[in-house]
């Protein structure tokens, strides 16, 4: 990537750091509002709300009542802006969104861990750590630990469709 915009003779046209800024920062954001989304619909469909054929604002508007209603969707979405802002490069949000996520709701997710979108908590103390990976359609209950055992430095994989349920330990490398 060259500072200067122009063409090279030998790789054609370059691209300037802020176009590239702009567009990580244009792709962060359609990632955020993609999983906050798929985050709503999920809990709205588990809490037995409608939830198909929502407009953009109604969808909107149920995001910011879940946000009130529900402590573990609001500290869900503190871990989905925090991955953006540190995406973006934003050092001092990060940090302070996942603390807030840890007053909301006593959610604790780790830096390396991976939620796809469309994950449900319907209340809050979880803890999820190392590099664990937590797919789609998940359920995960309260009191929930999910992370790494001594000497191993990979997490659970949690798949699709898959309920975690009150008081699981799902600990080590392991699939399910």
């Amino acid at each position: 990537i060259s500072s200067n915009a122009g063409t090279s003779a030998v790789t054609g046209p370059t691209t300037t750091l802020d176009e590239c800024g702009e567009r990580r920062a244009m792709s962060a954001i359609r990632r955020l509002k993609i999983a906050i989304s798929a985050d709503a619909r999920i809990a709205l469909r588990f809490r037995a709300e409608p939830f198909d054929g929502l407009s953009r604002r109604r969808l909107a508007r149920e995001v910011l009542r879940l946000c009130v209603s529900s402590d573990a969707f609001l500290a869900l979405l503190c871990y989905r802006t925090r991955v953006a802002m540190r995406e973006l490069r934003i050092p001092i949000v990060s940090p302070l969104l996942h603390r807030a996520s840890m007053v909301i709701a006593q959610v604790s997710i780790g830096e390396p861990v991976i939620i796809e979108p469309g994950v449900y908590l319907p209340h809050g103390s979880i803890v999820v750590d190392g590099f664990t990976t937590i797919a789609g359609d998940a359920v995960l209950f309260p009191f929930t630990t999910i992370g790494l055992v001594a000497g191993e430095f990979q997490g659970p994989t949690i798949g699709r469709g898959v309920h975690v349920g009150t008081g699981a330990k799902v600990l080590g490398p392991i699939t399910c």
